[in-house]
């Protein structure tokens, strides 16, 4: 969920990177070099037009849960609530700012002055016709019913999930919750509030943005974008030495060991920012009730070597997670409320009261 593609070339891939929760974990963008394309000392031309090779196109393009130009490709054309910072933290996007007023309620105050690309204004009518499409499609992470979404007044909502979810600011940060004008659904043509327009989409090759130039906040550098859908990683790569992409995402850990010795490619990788982890049932019936047993719970735990897999399997590119919780705290609060350190013991030595046959 890259927040704003601003600034300098660099500061662009990163704001494509940095978006957590709308790209996979360590996703690798990998920069082609061209002097034609940036001004002196490395910055991005304020007329570029950028082509961006990503995987396959994976978008839902009707019904409720159509989030074309949203998710799984956030192409920055429309924008949430709230936004998710590279460190995890909550910062204001279409909210100005935001309150818990009840048990299980949040009140968003709107940000005031924004239009969408077409010129007609945002306000709560957009927020609470956004989030009662998505409640018709199951109502998402966040819970969503359809008389969740209150309009207090034309600047302020109140949302109140149908079950107790007091993680719904950190869950709005989704790019499915980007917020849409009234009465529209997403795709090529329709109009958002993000630093790009949505020009066009063609179903397994390309979609086009370019530059929103009434954005009410910092406008992007870049003129415009193609994001081209190359599935093949050996195309990607090739279309980026050859001259054909400027960035190409996602490509395979040994492409990228291979493109690393070339120096007219830049490689940037993203902080961590998804989980991998084994589940033990613990409440098996028979015959599957070998994970109720602690010792061989504890097995597993002390007989993986975490740090062997990070440099073996993913190229050095991952850190080792706590085995308790069962996801990263910090992926939703600032900073983890509990967690338990990776185990130290060396794999293959138990502890002196673990069975050697466990």
């Amino acid at each position: 969920m890259g927040r704003r593609l601003t600034l300098n070339r660099r500061e662009f891939i990163r704001g494509l990177i940095s978006a957590g929760i709308a790209l996979p974990a360590l996703p690798l963008l990998l920069e082609a070099c061209s002097s034609a394309k940036k001004t002196a000392g490395g910055q991005l031309s304020s007329n570029q037009a950028l082509t961006i090779g990503v995987t396959q196109d994976e978008y839902v393009t009707s019904g409720p849960k159509s989030y074309l130009g949203m998710y799984p490709l956030n192409v920055n054309a429309y924008e949430p609530l709230v936004v998710l910072e590279p460190d995890y933290s909550m910062s204001p996007g279409l909210a100005q700012r935001w309150e818990q007023v009840g048990p299980n309620t949040f009140r968003f105050h709107l940000r005031p002055g924004v239009t969408f690309h077409d010129g007609s204004p945002f306000g709560a009518a957009d927020v609470k016709y956004t989030f009662d499409r998505i409640a018709s499609g199951g109502g998402g992470l966040v819970g969503l019913g359809t008389d969740s979404t209150v309009v207090v007044d034309d600047m302020t909502v109140e949302v109140t999930p149908k079950h107790p979810n007091l993680r719904t600011i950190e869950e709005v940060v989704h790019p499915e919750y980007s917020i849409l004008k009234q009465g529209t659904q997403p795709g090529a043509n329709v109009p958002g509030t993000g630093p790009f327009r949505f020009v066009e989409y063609v179903r397994q090759s390309r979609v086009n943005v370019t530059r929103n130039e009434a954005y009410w906040g910092t406008k992007a550098k870049a003129a415009s974008i193609t994001f081209q859908f190359v599935p093949d990683d050996n195309s990607r790569s090739l279309a980026l030495a050859s001259g054909q992409l400027d960035v190409a995402r996602d490509l395979a850990r040994p492409t990228v060991t291979s493109l690393k010795a070339r120096p007219d490619v830049q490689v940037v990788s993203a902080p961590v920012g998804l989980y991998s982890a084994m589940y033990v049932n613990i409440h098996g019936k028979p015959p599957y009730t070998i994970g109720a047993d602690p010792a061989v719970r504890l097995a597993l735990e002390t007989g993986i070597d975490r740090a062997g897999l990070i440099k073996s399997v993913f190229g050095g590119l991952g850190v080792v997670a706590q085995t308790r919780p069962c996801f990263p705290l910090h992926c939703l609060a600032p900073r983890p409320v509990s967690s338990r350190a990776p185990a130290t013991i060396p794999p293959g030595q138990c502890p002196a009261s673990m069975p050697r046959d466990g």
